[in-house]
C-alpha cells in the first residue's frame, strides 16, 4: 500500500474545487500528508497568441498591468484559502504556476513534486462540450502520475468507520 504524503489540490476558486480541498484536508489530517494548493494562471488569449508585435505601445502597457492585476488576484486568492484553512492540522503550501495550461501543469507539478495523490473538482458537461473540449480533470485522470481523486459534489463527507 502506498502512503499518502502528499497532496496536489488544484483549484480554480471554485466552489467545487473549494469541495476538493475540504476533502484532501480531511484525507491530509486522516494520513497526516502535506497539502500543494495549486493555480494555473492562464494568460488571456490575446497573450498567448504572439501578437506583441502588432500592438502599440499604450495597448502592450494596459495589457501588462491587467496581467499584472489578475496575478496579483490570483495570489491573494491562494493566500486567502491558505488563511482560511490554516487552523487545520494538514500543512498546506500554495504554488501559482504562470504557465497557462492547467492539465499540462498540473501533471508536471505531480511529477516535479512527486505527490502521491491529486484530490480535485469537476465539473460535468453536456455531451458536445466535453467532446469538443474534454475537461481538465478528465485530462488530469488520464495522463496522471499517481492516483486522482475527483470531487463532484460538496455533499460528500467520509468517516472513519
Amino acid at each position: 500500500m502506498t502512503a499518502i504524503k502528499r497532496v496536489l489540490v488544484p483549484t480554480d476558486f471554485s466552489e467545487n474545487a473549494r469541495s476538493a480541498l475540504e476533502l484532501a484536508l480531511q484525507l491530509a489530517r486522516t494520513f497526516r500528508a502535506k497539502i500543494v494548493l495549486l493555480h494555473v494562471f492562464e494568460m488571456p488569449a490575446a497573450a498567448a497568441q504572439n501578437v506583441y508585435h502588432l500592438l502599440s505601445k499604450d495597448l502592450e502597457e494596459s495589457r501588462l498591468e491587467i496581467y499584472r492585476l489578475l496575478k496579483s488576484a490570483c495570489e491573494e486568492a491562494l493566500a486567502d484559502l491558505v488563511r482560511q484553512f490554516s487552523g487545520t492540522e494538514a500543512p498546506i503550501r500554495p504554488l501559482l504556476i504562470e504557465r497557462g495550461v492547467p492539465f499540462e501543469d498540473v501533471i508536471l507539478t505531480a511529477r516535479e513534486l512527486a505527490v502521491d495523490l491529486i484530490v480535485m473538482g469537476t465539473h460535468g458537461r453536456t455531451a458536445i462540450p466535453h467532446l469538443l473540449i474534454g475537461s481538465v480533470a478528465e485530462k488530469v485522470v488520464r495522463h496522471a502520475p499517481c492516483p486522482v481523486l475527483t470531487v463532484r459534489q460538496r455533499d460528500c463527507d467520509f468517516e472513519m468507520p
